[in-house]
């Protein structure tokens, strides 16, 4: 049996998101531009894309203060990291091949891409090397995106027949969240978890709560076991 788990958009965001024209939209835009700095807009005119900053604003309720500190943290991440870096040929060709975690070659009724991740499949590969792929696919998802104006843009679709603790590694769980929360906010549109266990609840609440950042609210404990109507 499959559960449909919505992505929650804070009521109140949306009101004044709805009240936001687009000159207002952008002249935000352009104000979180100038206070992450000019050398560091030069440095990364790529990511920092209109369309990057406005879904960092959504995810912000629209607060400039806010959206620029979020934004400086992930410049941070992504110097270091440098996901804009990875290729093909970076990814574990096994996992790959395992296709457990990959980008679907069609789309939802919606025209949103979707996002696929068959969580009972043993990983064959190092968590580090897990979640490179994962963000691979991330950078992927972010830059065929950029530019749309809808909050978000991607269905991650996650199947869970047959999956242990064994098989997703608590520490990949927590590090995939942060990523996801703190460097690609307003990406996910909708989630739909087919088959969760009577532990994912658990799992999921130790996942998210150890998660430093910015707590999204579409990801807590409470809105997944509204929408799963409960773990079976």
């Amino acid at each position: 049996m499959s559960y449909l788990l919505k992505a929650m958009i804070n009521r109140a965001a949306q009101e004044k998101a709805d009240q936001t024209t687009l000159d207002e939209q952008q002249e935000k835009v352009n104000e979180v531009r100038d206070l992450v700095g000019g050398s560091v807009a030069a440095e990364m005119a790529s990511f920092l894309s209109d369309g990057t900053i406005r879904r960092f604003l959504r995810a912000r309720n629209w607060s400039t203060e806010q959206a620029t500190k979020a934004l400086r943290e992930t410049v941070k991440w992504r110097r270091q990291y440098r996901p804009d870096t990875i290729c093909w040929e970076d990814i574990a060709e096994r996992e790959d091949e395992a296709r457990r975690v990959y980008i679907a070659d069609y789309r939802d009724t919606a025209g949103r891409a979707v996002f696929v991740s068959k969580s009972s499949i043993k990983c064959k590969t190092s968590v580090k090397e897990q979640i490179k792929q994962l963000v691979y696919n991330l950078e992927i998802l972010a830059n065929s995106s950029d530019g749309e104006q809808e909050e978000e843009s991607v269905v991650w679709l996650t199947d869970f027949r047959g999956w242990t603790l064994t098989t997703t590694p608590l520490s990949l769980a927590r590090e995939s969240i942060c990523i996801v929360q703190n460097h690609y906010p307003g990406l996910i549109a909708l989630a739909i978890l087919s088959n969760p266990p009577r532990i994912f609840e658990s799992f999921w609440k130790v996942s998210i709560y150890s998660c430093v950042g910015i707590k999204d609210p579409k990801f807590s404990v409470e809105i997944l076991i509204e929408h799963l109507g409960g773990c079976r």
